[in-house]
């Protein structure tokens, strides 16, 4: 009797200073069919768009996926094919936790509402850790990709890193509202350092932030932008909405925060009635 072929539900691919190994790393994956928990690191090969767009069909084909780590950080990625990427994660419905580093490449902000719309369709999505940090993200679709992030209904944990881009108070904002849509979240992890983040975001962080009903456990890194002190009691009024928060981070290093700003800050952790880790 012929031998059965193995189910093989778990891989790990290395890919190291070989870009030219990645559309043969993405059919063999297309091959995979049961596929469960993949970590992929590709990162520092100088990978281009059209290489990010391979990968994403070999991820797309592994329909059962329950776990992906995708590292194509230091890469040349531009961006310009991020929503295929998406595309093709949002094929795998029963894909639960997510950790995507694009970090330190030139993406731009282009496709990124469409990246945002294909990961919505990823209805068992409990965790999502995503770092787009050091790369040319600007406004523009930012709002798009909070509102994709809305639709995974069950997202509990999220880990955001735009850090070291081009985003201002008003892409903050339109992502916030999109995060205050998701209503199950118990961790929120946000990192927006050296950017252009000015005091006028901060209230509608708050605004968002504070529909989370359920959030337990906030850290948010505005280091580094353009922040005065004026804004903060109306930002932490916002959060304070979350009932449930036990636990707050905030790092506001190396912004215009003056001896007035001390006193809004801590006039705006009153509204935290529950905080004990601060």
């Amino acid at each position: 009797r012929p031998r059965e072929a193995a189910v093989v539900r778990s891989v790990q691919f290395e890919i190291s200073g070989a870009a030219e190994a990645v559309p043969k790393c993405a059919q063999l994956l297309g091959k995979l069919d049961n596929l469960q928990h993949l970590k992929l690191n590709a990162s520092g090969n100088e990978i281009t768009d059209e290489g990010l767009e391979n990968l994403g069909r070999g991820i797309g084909g592994c329909s059962r996926l329950a776990s992906l780590e995708c590292n194509v950080s230091r890469n040349q990625i531009v961006g310009d094919r991020l929503g295929h990427l998406g595309e093709n994660i949002g094929r795998c419905a029963d894909l639960k936790r997510i950790v995507l580093n694009v970090s330190r490449n030139h993406a731009t902000s282009r496709r990124l509402g469409l990246f945002g719309q294909g990961i919505s369709r990823c209805a068992q999505l409990t965790s999502a850790d995503m770092n787009f940090a050091r790369n040319q993200i600007t406004d523009d679709r930012l709002g798009n990709f909070g509102q994709g992030l809305a639709g995974c209904a069950r997202l509990g944990n999220l880990a955001l890193n735009f850090a070291g881009n081009k985003i201002s108070h008003n892409g903050l904002g339109r992502l916030s509202q999109g995060i205050g849509k998701c209503d199950r979240l118990s961790t929120i992890l946000l990192d927006f350092a050296d950017n252009q983040v000015g005091g006028g975001s901060l209230g509608r962080l708050g605004e968002g932030i504070g529909n989370c009903s359920q959030l337990s456990c906030l850290d948010v890194g505005l280091a580094r932008n353009d922040i005065t002190g004026e804004s903060l009691s109306k930002v932490l009024e916002g959060i304070g909405r979350c009932a449930l928060l036990g636990s707050l981070g905030l790092d506001l290093e190396g912004n215009q925060i003056a001896k007035e700003g001390c006193w809004h800050l801590c006039e705006g952790l009153a509204y935290i009635k529950e905080l004990r880790n601060l």
